[in-house]
């Protein structure tokens, strides 16, 4: 009857994380998808978001126009024309420095990049930098523009403080898409010829490093665009795949630390597609999924996609503090494209001081303070590192992944709440972080009236809660087991016993007890019990075991201790009188 109740409590909590959980992603979900605006345009090819002035712009190559959108209504708000001779400038790929406020437009007519001043959206210059010039990347740290020329294959460098290029990098065969990482000052350039990506040192101007993403028939590839997540140190590659006799469009992902790659997404992005990315939530948008895809940076899957972002969409661009894409797509060849708006999360992760992120998933994150926006998750898991001796994990198993994009100052606050049902004494809870591999203890509070154990950190990685090991707890694992009723009887008397020597003070007879109930499972070991269940009976008794010991010995210590501490008291007492 026991066993059956405690199964049926289990059963019911189970369903409860899972009906929730469900709930949790159906409102994420709802609140992450939405068109909210369309905008017709002459067959955009270039998109580039400003996040503080919150204009968005956007190129026409067949007027040879850059159209200014206003991101607040979602409507044009001017029209700016970068020919200054009767050539066609043909502009294509578009950067944006969010510090100077100055706005690069790439055009590839006349192999050079129009240099547009944000706060009155007139043009500057046109800085000459290569034939074809097509996609630009900007690094607003040190006011560097890069810009790709396929038809000379080189890379043009900008000082964006002067205007005029100081470099020319060469050594690239068919320079197309352009991404830079601020963080570690490297540029990506994807080879529209071979299947590499070449990786470009942004001090010196040396190409240090070249990846191949294709094996076989590299030429095929067609590797486009490139956008790079600056705090995960990913880089994203469109492109396309060969596969048998044909071609998958794919997405490739770089890790940024070891500039390998480190998987494929097939069936997204392809040829001339370009990728867009929000580091603070850590998402990767690319056309695809009869849309638009929606990429989760952590585990490189697929979560969703938007439809109705217009025919043909190829360049999805974010704007991080409002939390809108920008989706261009180039029609049917009518002329006519248009700019989709989509709107997504926005980072719950605010600026200030004592910022309280959820619950999310049973947890609460408090922040001492934020310094820079950004969003945090909590990831939910069954498995993960074993716990650490003379704790165990509760019934179903959970660990928390805590991951934020957001730059803070420590001590951060973590609470995580539980249910009672998974757990034998609640009173023996203990929050624990996972610190350079090693399992580390954080709890500073438990209180088991509202079922939420606190913690304080200075970093993120994964959490858990574990229960100490104690009879109630071998007694929970023994029932939970469903080990047959006979077996199962005895076991759980020997416990019962152990318990109540125990709290007579009989600390040797709880050790025999103990013992018998070890060389019992031993005994039964890959018979009536299973091997891992009946290691884990053993080793939570042999711990139990060992405490015994410990706390002996300690009390004999103290004895002694104590005791030569009297007597050499009493001595100086004596000497005192005389």
């Amino acid at each position: 009857m026991v066993k059956n109740y405690l199964a049926l409590k289990i059963s019911l909590f189970i369903l409860v994380i899972v009906f929730s959980l469900i709930s949790i992603r159906n409102k994420v979900a709802q609140a992450q998808l939405g068109v909210i605006a369309t905008i017709s345009l002459s067959e955009p090819r270039g998109l580039g978001v400003n996040p503080f002035t919150n204009l968005v712009y956007v190129s026409n190559p067949r007027n040879d126009t850059v159209t200014v959108i206003n991101g607040a209504t979602d409507t044009i708000l001017t029209v700016i024309n970068v020919r200054t001779f009767d050539a066609p400038f043909s502009p294509a790929g578009i950067a944006v420095n969010s510090k100077t406020n100055r706005i690069y437009v790439a055009n590839s007519g006349v192999g050079g990049v129009t240099v547009i001043d944000g706060s009155t959206n007139i043009p500057l210059l046109l800085v000459g930098t290569g034939r074809g010039s097509f996609r630009v990347a900007v690094n607003k740290t040190n006011d560097r523009v890069y810009v790709t020329n396929p038809a000379d294959n080189t890379v043009s460098v900008i000082d964006g403080a002067t205007n005029s290029v100081i470099d020319t990098i060469s050594g690239i065969n068919g320079p197309y898409g352009i991404g830079v990482n601020e963080l570690t000052n490297h540029i990506y350039v994807s080879s529209h010829r071979d299947g590499t990506v070449s990786v470009i040192d942004g001090i010196t101007g040396a190409v240090v490093g070249r990846i191949s993403l294709v094996s076989v028939q590299p030429e095929n590839a067609l590797l486009s665009g490139v956008a790079v997540n600056k705090v995960t140190n990913r880089i994203y590659v469109t492109g396309q795949l060969p596969l048998g006799a044909g071609l998958t469009p794919a997405m490739f992902v770089i890790d940024g630390n070891t500039n390998s790659l480190l998987t494929t997404i097939q069936r997204v992005g392809g040829l001339n597609q370009e990728p867009g990315v929000n580091p603070l939530l850590n998402r990767v948008f690319i056309p695809g999924c009869n849309g638009l895809c929606i990429i989760d940076g952590k585990n490189n899957a697929v979560t969703g996609g938007v439809s109705g972002v217009g025919v043909n969409p190829f360049e999805p661009k974010v704007n991080v503090l409002t939390g809108r894409i920008y989706v261009a797509a180039s029609g049917s060849g009518t002329g006519i494209g248009t700019v989709t708006v989509v709107q997504d999360l926005l980072p719950n992760t605010p600026v200030g001081k004592n910022v309280v992120v959820g619950p999310i998933n049973g947890v609460t994150v408090t922040y001492s303070e934020v310094t820079q926006t950004g969003h945090t998750t909590v990831d939910i898991n069954s498995s993960g590192p074993t716990p650490p001796s003379g704790f165990k994990l509760g019934v179903p198993s959970t660990y928390y992944n805590i991951f934020s994009t957001a730059e803070f100052i420590p001590p951060v606050e973590v609470c995580v709440g539980y249910n009672e049902f998974q757990f034998a004494n609640e009173s023996k809870l203990k929050l624990f972080h996972l610190e350079n591999g090693q399992w580390t203890g954080i709890t500073t509070s438990l209180n088991t009236q509202n079922n939420v154990v606190c913690g304080q950190v200075s970093s993120f990685s994964e959490f858990a809660l574990f229960e100490e090991v104690s009879i109630e707890s071998i007694t929970r694992d023994i029932k939970f087991f469903g080990l047959e009723d006979k077996l199962g009887n005895v076991l759980l008397a020997q416990l019962d016993r152990a318990e109540l020597v125990l709290e007579e003070g009989n600390k040797k007879a709880a050790k025999g007890t103990l013992t018998a109930f070890i060389k019992l499972v031993e005994a039964q070991r890959g018979k009536k019990i299973t091997i891992k269940q009946a290691d884990a009976l053993i080793n939570d008794a042999q711990f139990l075991l060992n405490t015994l010991d410990s706390n002996f010995l300690d009390t004999i210590l103290k004895f002694l201790l104590f005791g030569w501490l009297d007597k050499l008291s009493a001595l100086i007492l004596s000497v005192g009188k005389i």
